[in-house]
């Protein structure tokens, strides 16, 4: 049994005892915190886990010298306006997300990522969730450009990145192919979509605030091409090569002039050209015309080929009238089939000829007359026979009239930098001429042959203005009203039980005579997943709004334009009874 030394203590256990003293008030002070409320109290703790030690006793935010905002403060003061709707994906240079419908002024706070759990309704009803609401400001850069892309049967195409060239934007259509570009300036983008292994590319210019920019791809595949070559007597010609422009494969006509061959669609919105060759006939080139409700659809095309040494004169004469000769007249001979073009000038008789013309069933003749006084001519397909051809003009009197004049909204305000087209619907043929508005409204005079003219958009919007008859060698100014402003319509479709109807086709129409002219406007636009359409740059005060949907009765309704409210619109299912509210 072990003794004790002398001169020294047992103190090997005091710095245990010590320890356990420490330990037991540490853990004494961090129960009364925790038991005590605090505003920096974590929500987990565990001695086990130093982490959560330092967030104990962490100092809270430092202050930037501004007092704190409550939570439901701070939403409501960031809550989005009305126009603040996502239709699609918002196009960003790069990516795609869901866009708000114009952009927020410099000053206004950041808008907050939404919830993963909040509804797509909660997070697109005007004003947000908190409710509230501003009116939309009156800007340039808050327009829109709405469409969705089909392939060329009508079937919606989701995933397709569409780009709008100039500005490094792309979006990506959703599951119904829908897409929407926001926040743009006022002005027209052209819009195009790359070429895939399966659908060709294509791109159109729209107008800035369209909401039913459509886009067409047409698909990649063959079409069996089969018809009969004969001579220009009707007889066949047989060991002809036929081949399909930009294609490998070529077919050699039977003794009876028969052939068929397959030809790839190369190009989006081109037609296949097939060319016939033969050494004792002149070469021929035919457009092939399809099908357009099936592309793929298997096409006649019958052709007649030439003699390739027969060539034959081509006479005629060039008069006013009242039976006068007209000298100096350019008169011109073309043909595409065989391809030939050829030109010459009446003499001081009117009369003109060309000499060594070959065979052909497809030639025109266009005059174009000396001066002012006479109307151009252009003449309709005749054939050039073994005999040659006789062909003599008449021209008649000229009717130009003079245009010019101003395009307003419907408040009387000047629409600047603005496009229309113009025609005559009074000639066949006559190509339609842009005009162009200067920074006040202005667009310059124009000349234009007498009759009906109208005016209009070649992109949606559609805007048009008719009724304007000018006479004979007037010169007319006219100021035409547009349906072009800053107002906007938000509204819903919902069916007879409160649910929303989606890809719903709302069309949007105005009409209204003024002294001068009648003007009109149409746009088109499709409901989202949600039941939600907006249309932008709105002046009119009451449209007819009709609304469409497979399985549905069509309503239409006049709407009165009321910016800060939206609208709702029901339809009643065809198998359904009526019920409050419908229509």
């Amino acid at each position: 049994m072990g003794t004790a030394r002398p001169g020294r203590g047992n103190t090997r256990g005091e710095p245990r005892v010590l320890l356990r003293g420490l330990l037991l008030l540490v853990v004494g002070a961090l129960s009364l915190f925790l038991l005590l409320p605090g505003p920096h109290k974590p929500e987990s703790f565990s001695l086990t886990d130093p982490a959560t030690w330092w967030s104990a006793f962490a100092p809270g935010p430092v202050s930037d010298g501004q007092p704190a905002i409550p939570e439901d403060e701070a939403d409501a003061e960031i809550a989005p306006s009305a126009p603040d709707r996502a239709l699609s994906a918002r196009a960003v240079p790069g990516e795609s997300t869901r866009p708000t419908r114009r952009a927020e002024p410099a000053s206004a706070p950041p808008e907050p990522a939404p919830s993963p759990d909040a509804s797509l309704s909660e997070r697109s009803r005007p004003g947000g969730p908190s409710g509230a609401y501003e009116e939309p400001e009156a800007d340039e850069k808050g327009l829109s450009i709405a469409g969705s892309v089909l392939d060329d049967s009508g079937v919606p195409l989701p995933g397709t990145a569409v780009h709008a060239r100039g500005t490094g934007l792309t979006a990506i259509t959703d599951p119904l192919g829908m897409f929407l570009f926001e926040g743009l300036e006022t002005g027209e983008y052209l819009l195009s979509i790359n070429e895939t292994a399966r659908h060709h590319g294509t791109r159109r210019s729209v107008l800035a605030g369209a909401e039913a920019a459509d886009l067409h791809l047409q698909r990649k595949g063959n079409i069996k091409i089969h018809g009969r070559v004969v001579d220009f007597n009707g007889q066949p010609v047989a060991n002809a090569t036929v081949r399909a422009l930009g294609n490998r494969e070529q077919h050699v006509t039977d003794a009876s002039g028969i052939y068929e061959i397959q030809a790839e669609l190369t190009r989006a919105g081109t037609q296949p050209v097939l060319d016939f060759t033969h050494p004792d006939y002149r070469d021929v080139r035919e457009r092939v015309t399809l099908n357009p409700d099936d592309l793929f659809a298997p096409v006649q095309v019958d052709v007649v080929m030439d003699s390739e040494h027969e060539k034959v004169p081509v006479l005629g004469w060039v008069g006013g009238p009242h039976g006068e000769a007209v000298a100096g007249a350019k008169v011109s001979l073309s043909s595409q089939q065989p391809r030939a073009f050829y030109s010459t000038v009446s003499n001081e008789r009117g009369e003109y000829g060309f000499d060594e013309i070959e065979i052909g069933p497809r030639y025109r003749i266009r005059v174009d007359p000396p001066d002012e006084g006479y109307q151009r001519y252009l003449s309709e397909f005749f054939a050039v026979g073994p005999d040659g051809a006789v062909h003599e003009v008449t021209l008649e009197a000229s009717n130009e009239a003079e245009l010019s004049g101003m395009l307003v909204n419907l408040h009387g305000q000047p629409v600047t930098d603005f496009t229309l087209w113009l025609r005559n619907t009074d000639v066949p043929g006559y190509r339609a001429i842009a005009i162009n508005t200067d920074q006040s409204g202005y667009f310059e005079p124009v000349q234009v042959p007498a009759g009906s003219v109208q005016l209009g958009t070649r992109t949606s919007p559609t805007l048009s203005a008719s009724g304007i008859v000018l006479a004979p060698g007037e010169a007319r100014h006219v100021q035409i009203p547009l349906d072009w402003g800053r107002d906007w319509l938000l509204g819903r479709v919902l069916d007879e039980l409160g649910e929303p109807v989606p890809q719903a086709t709302i069309v949007a129409q105005w009409r209204e005579e003024f002294p001068e002219v009648r003007s009109a406007s149409s746009r088109q636009t499709l409901t989202d997943l949600e039941g939600y359409f907006n249309f932008a740059n709105l002046a009119a005060p009451v449209y007819q709004v009709t609304v469409r949907a497979e399985g549905f009765i069509t309503n239409r309704t006049d709407v009165t334009l009321q910016s800060a409210d939206e609208v709702i619109l029901r339809l009643r299912r065809q198998s359904a009874p009526a019920g409050p509210g419908d229509g």
